[in-house]
């Protein structure tokens, strides 16, 4: 595993943000426009560690308020790895060239906890949605990410500091963990039911009275 240095992150929210959060299923959680909500995390030692790691682990839960069927959607995105919507599979998690989806929306207005796996020692990239394994492929080799020359962003994605509108998240966004570990499906079924059961994270941010971790 990498090791990485403690640094101080500065976290901004911009523009014109909804300066009240929500409930979540448990705690706080940021709400999304849709339209140009965004945070974004600057490009720190960790955040280039795990986009060339072997395994990586992106998880968040959500709930969608507005329209995410037809359009992209950002939940996640690094550059080197997004989750979120992909306009004709729904759902995804995506390393580079290599995706899986669910080909579902999840726009029920109800919270839901997805979980974006790259296992670099089984060679595989899962899904996993609410606990249970929803879509999973074989990566033909084992497959380092390039790293990236950005930082992360939650709610949209962005190019040279400009906010890509028709990238945005219209819902809440709640317990946000990037780690450079592969989860296994009873990880992912105990992360879903609140018990954490790594510590090998290098974001984490669950909106709870300004709490928020990225080293």
């Amino acid at each position: 595993n990498a090791s990485s240095t403690p640094a101080t992150i500065s976290l901004t929210i911009e523009p014109d943000f909804a300066s009240t959060p929500v409930a979540g299923p448990a705690g706080l959680a940021l709400a999304f426009d849709g339209k140009d909500d965004i945070v974004s995390i600057p490009l720190t030692d960790s955040l280039l560690a795990a986009a060339s790691a072997p395994s990586l682990t992106v998880e968040a839960r959500f709930r969608v308020t507005g329209v995410v069927g037809p359009a992209v959607a950002t939940l996640v995105d690094s550059g080197a790895y997004f989750l979120g919507w992909n306009a004709a599979a729904g759902l995804s998690f995506r390393v580079e060239g290599f995706e899986v989806s669910t080909f579902d929306s999840f726009d029920d207005s109800m919270w839901h906890h997805v979980v974006g796996v790259k296992n670099g020692e089984q060679r595989t990239l899962s899904l996993y949605v609410d606990g249970k394994l929803v879509a999973e492929k074989s990566l033909p080799t084992i497959h380092e990410m390039s790293p990236v020359a950005s930082g992360l962003t939650i709610g949209c994605t962005s190019a040279s500091e400009f906010v890509i509108e028709s990238s945005c998240f219209a819902g809440e966004i709640d317990d946000v963990r990037v780690c450079m570990v592969a989860l296994g499906a009873l990880d992912a079924e105990s992360h879903y039911e609140g018990t954490v059961t790594t510590n090998e994270c290098v974001v984490e941010l669950l909106m709870n009275d300004g709490y928020s971790s990225a080293p």
